[in-house]
């Protein structure tokens, strides 16, 4: 099988977008992450930073609902910003090759034979020290912050695709990159998107 699209699930502070980014470099194929986001909030008119946030807001539910014409019933914001990501993941998959991040693509996208799913994990303590590092956590908060984001990031999977988050049969590779590191991990998906 032929794979043209690599979603790139993770845990927080595994590296997932830094391997994203470079995979794309290296495979000369669109990354999408914030840009899924922009996307996204072209078509649907909500908030690119809301949409940003959607993972991280732990399953609650708005409590501000919006009638859609002809609609029924009433959707949260959390819902129509799911449902403007899904949207926008199914467009830019179609447009052609890319690499996807998070926001339970691998579910959205799990009909199409051309497209990997790939789990990137982490032991905790190099996921520490990768949110203190890089992406500027203060040390007294990191353990909160990783807490924190891998629940909500859970919650958000469970409440919007019935996955449970690093399940193994959600994912066509689990890779742990903290053990592989940054370069081994880019090169192992780039020669599983080449071979396949």
């Amino acid at each position: 099988m032929r794979y043209s699209i690599i979603t790139i699930s993770r845990q927080y502070g595994s590296g997932g977008r830094e391997i994203g980014t470079q995979l794309a470099d290296r495979l000369g194929i669109p990354f999408y992450d914030k840009v899924l986001c922009e996307e996204a909030a072209k078509r649907s008119g909500l908030d690119p930073t809301f949409l940003e946030l959607a993972e991280r807001r732990e399953g609650r539910k708005l409590a501000y609902q919006l009638q859609l014409p002809g609609a029924p019933f009433r959707l949260s914001l959390d819902d129509q910003a799911f449902l403007a990501l899904a949207a926008a993941i199914r467009r830019l998959a179609e447009q052609g090759p890319c690499i996807l991040v998070g926001r339970g693509a691998n579910r959205i996208l799990s009909d199409r034979k051309d497209a990997l799913h790939v789990y990137l994990y982490a032991d905790r303590q190099t996921r520490l020290k990768r949110i203190v590092e890089q992406y500027g956590v203060p040390a007294q908060q990191a353990e909160k912050v990783l807490r924190d984001t891998d629940r909500a990031r859970a919650v958000y999977l469970k409440e919007y695709t019935d996955q449970v988050m690093g399940h193994s049969e959600n994912y066509h590779l689990c890779l742990d990159s903290g053990a592989l590191g940054i370069e081994h991990t880019v090169r192992i998906l780039e020669a599983v998107y080449r071979i396949a």
